[in-house]
């Protein structure tokens, strides 16, 4: 635990481990406004304000997750696939839809539970 703790402390610039944390929660917040719309409309509209839910979730995740990872200073020089990058980023968006789909559903009680799971395997 302290070696994870000593890792963000000294091998990360914390200028950008602080724009990471900005845009997840802009990236939550930017979901979440859609979803809500979601909830009050009809089934031809809901799929898509799902669909702008997840890109925005999606979007914030990966983001998030690379700001993060071009934060830390490992000492050696690093790059991208730009192949790899592109299908992260396709998973991340598909991930969430999948799980916002899921959690929207009406039918059970256990819906949101089944769409949190996915969300959280998604973003793993």
């Amino acid at each position: 635990m302290f070696s994870v703790i000593a890792c963000i402390r000294d091998n990360h610039d914390w200028r950008l481990v602080l724009a990471a944390a900005a845009v997840c929660l802009v990236g939550a917040m930017a979901a979440m406004l859609p979803l809500s719309r979601a909830q009050e409309c009809d089934a031809g509209r809901r799929k898509l304000w799902i669909g702008a839910s997840a890109f925005a979730f999606g979007t914030g995740v990966w983001a998030t997750h690379f700001i993060a990872m071009l934060a830390y200073d490992g000492g050696m020089p690093i790059g991208y696939e730009l192949g790899l990058t592109a299908l992260s980023f396709l998973l991340s968006v598909v991930g969430s839809w999948a799980a916002i789909l899921v959690a929207s559903e009406r039918r059970g009680r256990f819906s949101h539970i089944r769409g949190g799971v996915l969300m959280a395997l998604g973003i793993a």
